[in-house]
């Protein structure tokens, strides 16, 4: 039987059919439900707060989307500033050995134009590399490099190196024979090992034969005497160098007797040569002799006192600086010692070559 409670609940079940098919309906054209049309604030509660909770999902999905842009943005943004970055010293670097091979190149360029320099040159070749001449030539060519040298040794490690390549041994600088001019125009030859004026040393060939053996030896006795004072740095005694010049003064006219000039001239160049070379010895006992006149200690005269061979002397910068410095220059070698002159040509020219700018000429 239908009772009144019955016919309720029907009528309710069937008002909350029609309000779920009703409620839901989406305005046309909008993404969201109209909640006024809702019967009860309930329904439109639970709607609500589902539909914020599908946008927040909504919305979490889309922060996931836009973080991950970001993070592309953010990757491809480092990339290009890598690239930037790389870009950059591939350029720098390239730019580097650019200048690099154009400083190279005109290194070249100058070292073929020295080089080419020394080739062409007429003092440089011939005779002019046995007798010293060219030695003197690339001397002063070199002036202002090996002066250079002396204020950039030990701060610079290429100059160092430099100029380590050129070191003389003993043997060579025992033949090197040098040449100064002092401000009284007196003249003197020095080795470049020892430093000590050598012009009792050595005699030439026509001073060598036997009819002068008499007058060397007294030279060379009464040389010895001077020399011991040298050691002790005791003033000469004026007997002594009296002596030593009154012997010299035989020898030289003893030499003038047996050779006249005139003959040995018209004999042969080679002839002439060798009366020359005596000549020329003579010539530097007298002017050697002044000098212990003038100096009057044996130590002055007979040595180079500026001169220090392990320290002016220790490689061709070195020496070429000092004899810039004080005006010293090369003499010619003795007889036999030629070849050491040559080697120490081709070091000359090496360092030339080596050291050359285009400032740098003959």
């Amino acid at each position: 039987m239908i009772t009144p409670d019955s016919v309720r609940s029907i009528g309710l079940t069937i008002l909350c059919a029609i309000s779920l098919v009703a409620i839901p309906t989406l305005c046309r054209g909008q993404d969201f439900y109209i909640y006024e049309r809702a019967p009860y604030a309930s329904a439109a509660l639970i709607y609500a707060q589902s539909d914020m909770i599908r946008a927040q999902a909504a919305a979490s999905v889309d922060y996931q989307i836009a973080r991950s842009i970001a993070a592309e943005a953010y990757s491809k943004e480092l990339d290009n500033a890598l690239k930037t970055v790389e870009i950059y010293f591939q350029r720098r670097a390239e730019r580097d050995a650019h200048v690099l091979k154009n400083h190279l190149d005109e290194a070249d360029k100058r070292k073929e134009k020295a080089l080419r320099r020394i080739v062409d040159h007429p003092e440089l070749t011939g005779e002019g590399m046995s007798n010293g001449r060219s030695l003197n030539t690339l001397k002063e060519a070199l002036r202002s490099t090996v002066l250079s040298f002396q204020y950039l040794q030990g701060d610079d490690p290429e100059i160092e190196n430099l100029i380590a390549q050129f070191d003389l041994p003993l043997e060579m600088k025992s033949k090197i024979r040098l040449r100064f001019t002092n401000v009284r125009g007196e003249t003197g030859v020095f080795a470049a090992d020892t430093g000590r004026l050598n012009s009792f040393d050595w005699w030439p060939y026509l001073l060598r034969d036997d009819k002068f053996q008499s007058s060397r030896e007294e030279i060379q006795a009464l040389l010895i005497d001077i020399q011991q004072n040298a050691s002790t740095r005791t003033e000469i005694d004026n007997r002594s160098i009296e002596a030593l010049e009154k012997a010299s003064l035989n020898l030289a006219g003893q030499f003038l007797k047996t050779y006249d000039r005139t003959a040995m001239a018209k004999a042969g160049i080679d002839k002439f040569r060798l009366y020359r070379a005596s000549e020329m010895h003579l010539q530097s006992m007298m002017l050697a002799i002044q000098r212990l006149k003038n100096v009057g200690e044996a130590d002055g005269a007979l040595n180079m006192g500026t001169y220090n061979p392990n320290v002016d002397g220790k490689n061709l910068a070195t020496l070429l600086a000092y004899m810039v410095r004080h005006g010293v220059e090369f003499a010619p070698p003795k007889p036999g010692d030629e070849d050491a002159y040559h080697q120490l040509f081709e070091m000359s020219k090496n360092l030339y070559v080596a050291a050359s700018s285009e400032e740098d000429s003959l």
